[in-house]
């Protein structure tokens, strides 16, 4: 084909057929809200044993619909936690779909996120939050 055509040594053709590319439905674009985030840093002691994924999704269950984001960022192990335990910290971004949140908003979303934690299946025997600025 590249003689055929003419086109200089090392020319590189391909044929595709586009037909056999699955068509993908297009998804919109999420909405972007004109409110901002509310930051926070949390580190829960577990059992070694227990999932970070457990964990996490009993986080997001406990902080209800205002959590916006989870994100595991550090585990940790050692003498200092105890033997059999690790540390997981999670950053949370929280945000209002209508509003600005408040400091007492953020507050009482935390209270209800760590409320329930020592019932679940993910036992916690420490859970420290750190405010932050976002990153």
């Amino acid at each position: 084909m590249i003689e055929r055509t003419g086109l200089p040594k090392g020319t590189c053709a391909i044929e595709l057929n586009l037909d056999a590319i699955p068509v993908v439905e297009s998804l919109p674009a999420p909405r972007v809200s004109p409110f901002p985030a509310v930051f926070q840093d949390v580190s829960l002691v577990v059992s070694a044993d227990v999932p970070a994924q457990v964990v996490a999704d009993a986080v997001r269950e406990g902080a209800g619909e205002l959590l916006e984001d989870i994100q595991l960022f550090d585990v940790f192990t050692g003498p200092q936690i105890g033997e059999a335990r690790k540390s997981l910290t999670f950053a949370l971004r929280f945000r209002a779909p209508d509003r600005t949140l408040t400091e007492d908003d953020a507050s009482a979303a935390a209270t209800r996120r760590y409320s329930w934690l020592p019932n679940a299946s993910a036992p916690c025997c420490v859970a420290e939050t750190v405010g932050r600025a976002p990153s």
